[in-house]
């Protein structure tokens, strides 16, 4: 197992990103249709029948919201079709008037955002003076477009039990969603009248109950998250304004297991150093790195002892500093290989802090005004992994973001909105140990407090099978690669902009076309001060002769950046609605888009130009053997630090190195996604979906892709070969990397592409892609005589290669895999997904219990209203089978991951037994021959961690204080039946030859129990 020890010594580093995503005319042609775009809004439309079912053109139809009473004017055209102009969430009335009919009325409408609701009417003859109002809770039955969409309405989100208070979490209620991460976001309401609330959601670990596994005390949990909302007219029916405030603070911690060196190989005796073999726990040596050559195997340290005088003093320091002493003998540990010897308990601070401001303006009956404002601060510590706080990093991510939108309705099938938005991202993060020179406090020479180090060794090969200790070689202070880097600010800039047409054509009562086309235009970004690079690999350097001419950005005829633009990224949008059912209760939809995600990443920004050498610098030592040393810790890296000097350098800047080469086509990342879905009208107000999804995603970021790599094709040379050391022709010429700049140089060193660099990186191309197909079931019950339900079930698979998300660096989000591990053959590491779930099925259930006033038992006022009344309710139960596992670790200069018998993973290995615990045999993995890849998969979709049983309940009591105000109790349980959902095995590999790390397959760690929340929310 490889060891490395990080003295994070940087300066704060921050990163600043503009983009103005200015416009989007959305000019809806033949009839009207709110843009697809616009996930704010949502709709109301329908089709107007006689007494005889004939269709009623040119009927009067007006939508009024009843909290504003705003009004909003269409009309029915030739197959008495009408459709609304986008309206903001609410509760409607839609009422039509046609001469020699009564006036009709449907009350109680409810519009959820991106919801496209469907009101019929059948009018009845007499006169408009007369009429009929009808209570509306219509089913959710989509009959106008193709979209697989699952709105989550208002009640669902202000009460559905939700973990964290996320508002995007209750995306997990939809099918194919199994993850998501956000802040909670208490929505705008407009009205005529004044009204808001405010609250407060506690939570502390002794409410909790205690995790399975590791067996510990249970962590601290410290989480309060409280504020407040307001809102109401500024001019009755014309100008309303709303606010929202809300904070939280959390604070917890995580048990994890760590294998850490006993005390006796602290202090250098490693006589308890053992492997299991062939089930018998067996003592292993360790041997001198100063003895031995490429070829030629090592000597042992006399009775696995390393004398004080060749203890390095820097790796003591830094092990005193760095590396804690065991505190655990119990649970997992392990007590032949002392693994799991240690528990940390790292603890975890974040908090977040929201603003949210708006205003609405009616302007006139044709034209509305909408202003908002965001402001949004996250803290974390980062600190859930680690031995504690020196491992931990403080991120503060902040945005601003604006909007400014204006409606017109040029007439009742015409409506123009026009947005303005922008949004301002400043993320600057600092590691814990920043500018505190830990690198003096070990006594490391020539790292300076500006510079992160990052040092490691590798397991030493010997003959006869043994296996060295990569902490023996650290006491020692040999170290075969180091790092070190030196990183400063950066600033990207961006705009982005686009457009679209969209035309919802009705041919009749029962098929509705959807024709659209969009355009996406996102500007490759660059730097404010032009601080971009492009180590091009594809043109000769005029001062080294070598191949990669350096090239900077707006210098010598540069632009901005080194990538052409994409002009051309045209999104169709194409599907129909077709009534099966002379009753309308039957739907067939489908259809086919395209999509252009966001680029507003830093990674992004990185394949239009590196910042390498700007933002940021690093300098790289190396052995000039496979197993050799690069120097010792006590004399210090071999030459300083590279400064980021920018340009300065000219053509000699990164030689020796690592040089980033941007692919000059950066395509923008694009989703195409086909849909068919079948849907039903069922009984008790019930709508069942089947629907098919496939989605085909291309052009997303692979992440850094270093390709100075040996070609495999040499591996059948022999690894005494490759070792072998020959005549170095770059001697003298690389004094920037003393390990190639010597006299001689490894042959598999020499075989490279770049011999001269030390490495040489693709600067994040996009050549990830997805596969995903999916079936969806769904069945909904909205809100009628207290009870709401929905449920989902998804069947499917997603393949892809590994995307990169900058989100993974802040959120905890895990990536998609860990990086290629071939660059010679990307599709070698097409696999599963990291998060491919076979099967997923999800309830939320919401049921006001029926005691009280106005309802079925207990129909009483005063006390007894007070005492039983306002009693709800609610739940959601997830069951998800397990996702694939990821095998890694290798020792053979070239692999990530081992090889792979699938004959022997389901066998006992010897000395132990298969079950709910041990899910594998790690004996079936074994390391790669030299420079080859190991044949397992990125992911492993045949064997799978443990899937997921959790039920989350809650408990509401709402009593109401006065006629417009209420106080609102809630008791909510997390894993409410405190089922032990355990995690994923360990599946890490370490060795030379057969796997000695016995603990893989092993599973030693559990999601969180039952955890307990307690709110109160007053309403006025």
């Amino acid at each position: 197992m490889t060891r490395q020890i990080r003295l994070s010594l940087r300066r704060q580093r921050t990163i600043t990103r503009r983009f103005w995503i200015a416009i989007t005319f959305l000019l809806l042609l033949a009839l009207p249709m709110t843009g697809r775009a616009q996930q704010d809004v949502g709709t109301i439309g329908g089709t107007v029948v006689d007494p005889t079912g004939s269709v009623v053109p040119n009927a009067k139809v007006t939508v009024t919201n009843d909290a504003t009473g705003l009004k909003y004017e269409a009309t029915t055209n030739e197959n008495g079709f009408y459709q609304s102009q986008p309206l903001p969430p609410g509760t409607y009335s839609v009422t039509i008037v046609v001469a020699g009919f009564s006036t009709t009325t449907a009350r109680n409408v409810v519009v959820d955002a991106a919801a496209h609701v469907t009101t019929n009417a059948q009018l009845r003859v007499g006169t408009v003076d007369s009429s009929i109002v009808v209570e509306s809770t219509p089913p959710a039955l989509n009959v106008v477009d193709a979209q697989i969409s699952n709105t989550i309405d208002t009640r669902a989100v202000q009460e559905l039990p939700v973990n964290g208070r996320s508002v995007l979490a209750l995306a997990t209620l939809s099918p194919g969603v199994v993850s998501a991460a956000g802040a909670t976001n208490q929505g705008f309401t407009s009205a005529n009248q004044f009204h808001g609330s405010v609250y407060e959601f506690f939570r502390n670990d002794y409410l909790d109950a205690t995790i399975a596994l590791p067996k510990t005390t249970k962590p601290e949990l410290r989480f309060n998250n409280y504020g407040g909302t307001f809102g109401g007219p500024i001019i009755r029916d014309k100008a309303f304004f709303f606010g929202n405030y809300e904070e939280y603070r959390y604070v917890t911690g995580s048990a994890i297991y760590y294998s850490v060196p006993t005390v006796q190989e602290r202090g250098g005796d490693f006589s308890d150093l053992r492997r299991v073999v062939s089930g018998t726990c067996t003592p292993f040596k360790i041997f001198d790195p100063n003895t031995g050559s490429a070829t030629t195997q090592r000597q042992a340290f006399p009775n696995n002892q390393i004398s004080a005088s060749r203890q390095d003093p820097v790796s003591i320091a830094a092990m005193n500093l760095f590396i804690p002493a065991p505190n655990n003998s119990i649970g997992s540990y392990d007590s032949c290989t002392n693994a799991n010897n240690y528990l940390a308990n790292p603890k975890l601070v974040s908090t977040e802090r929201t603003i949210l401001g708006r205003g609405d303006y009616r302007l006139s009956d044709r034209d509305s005004i909408i202003a908002r404002y965001a402001y949004y601060q996250n803290y974390t510590n980062n600190g859930s992994q680690g031995f504690g706080p020196l491992y931990y990093r403080n991120d503060t991510l902040t945005n601003f973001t604006a909007m400014l939108a204006e409606t017109h309705i040029f007439s009742p099938t015409m409506v123009n909105d026009l947005r303005l938005s922008g949004l301002r991202s400043d993320f600057p993060f600092q590691a814990a140990t920043a500018n505190q020179n830990y690198a003096q406090k070990i006594g490391l020479p020539g790292v300076s407090s500006n510079n992160t180090a990052e040092g490691s060794d590798t397991v030493l090969v010997t003959t006869n099978g043994n296996v060295g200790s990569s902490f023996a070689t650290f006491l020692a202070g040999n170290v075969s690669s180091a790092s070190t880097q030196l990183a400063r600010g950066t600033a990207f800039r961006q705009f982005q902009i686009a457009g679209y047409v969209q035309d919802d054509w009705h041919a009749n009562q029962r098929l509705t076309l959807n024709l659209g086309l969009r355009w996406d235009f996102q500007q490759q970004p660059y730097e404010k001060k032009n601080g971009m690079g492009n180590f091009d690999i594809t043109q000769v350097n005029p001062v080294t002769g070598y191949l990669g001419a350096v090239r900077f950005a707006g210098l010598n005829g540069e632009g901005r950046n080194f990538v052409h633009q994409n002009w051309s990224d045209w999104g169709p949008r194409l599907g129909f609605a077709l009534v099966l059912t002379n009753d309308n209760k039957t739907v067939l939809r489908g259809g086919y888009a395209m999509y252009y995600p966001t680029t507003a990443q830093a990674s992004y920004d990185e394949a239009a130009g590196s910042s390498n050498g700007f933002g940021r610098i690093t300098t790289s030592y190396n052995a000039s053997t496979t197993y050799g040393t690069a120097f010792l810790f006590k004399n210090g890296v071999p030459s300083p630090a590279l400064q980021p000097l920018g340009s300065s350098l000219g053509q000699i800047s990164f030689r020796g190195q690592t040089g980033y080469y941007v692919v000059p086509r950066a395509r923008t990342p694009q989703s195409m996604q086909y849909t068919l879905t079948l849907s039903r009208q069922l009984p008790f107000k019930m709508v069942m979906d089947l629907s098919y999804l496939g989605n085909h995603g291309r052009y997303f970021n692979l992440g850094t892709l270093n390709i100075n790599t040996l070609d495999p094709s040499y591996a059948s040379q022999g690894a005494a070969y490759l070792n072998a050391l020959v005549p170095n022709p770059y001697a003298g010429k690389i004094p920037e990397n003393s390990a190639l700049n010597g006299a001689t140089i490894s042959r598999a060193n020499l075989l490279r592409p770049y011999p001269y660099m030390s490495s040489v990186l693709q600067s994040f191309p996009r050549s990830a892609h997805f596969d995903g197909n999916f079936m969806y079931v769904t069945l909904q019950r909205r809100a009628a005589e207290g009870l709401q339900f929905q449920g989902s079930y998804t069947y499917g698979k997603l393949m892809s290669l590994p995307i990169y998300t900058d989100i993974a660096t802040t959120a905890g989000i895990t990536q998609t895999g860990n990086g290629i591990q071939n660059p010679r053959n990307l599709d070698g590491d097409y696999s599963v997904d990291a998060i491919d779930v076979t099967h997923r099925g999800i309830v939320a259930v919401l049921y006001d219990l029926p005691f009280g006033r106005n309802r079925r038992y207990l129909n009483r006022g005063g006390w007894m209203d007070r005492l039983v009344g306002g009693l709800q309710f609610n739940t959601t139960m997830t069951l998800e089978s397990g996702r694939p596992l990821n095998f890694s670790g290798a020792n053979n200069s070239a692999a990530t991951r081992p090889d792979l018998n699938e004959s022997l993973l389901m066998q006992n290995p010897t000395g132990y037994t298969l079950g709910k615990y041990r899910r594998f045999n790690y004996l079936a993995f074994t390391n790669p021959a030299a420079y080859t890849y190991g044949n397992a998969p990125r992911f492993y979709s045949k064997l799978r961690a443990p899937g997921v049983v959790n039920f989350d309940m809650s408990v509401f009591k709402t009593t109401r204080i006065t006629e417009g105000t209420s106080l609102e109790l809630r008791l909510e349980a997390y894993n409410a039946l405190n089922h032990v959902n355990l995690g994923a095995p360990n599946a890490s590999y370490s060795g030379t030859s057969v796997n000695t790390n016995n603990n893989m397959g092993v599973i030693t760690t559990s999601y969180a129990a039952r955890t307990l929340q307690l709110g109160a929310k007053l309403h006025f």
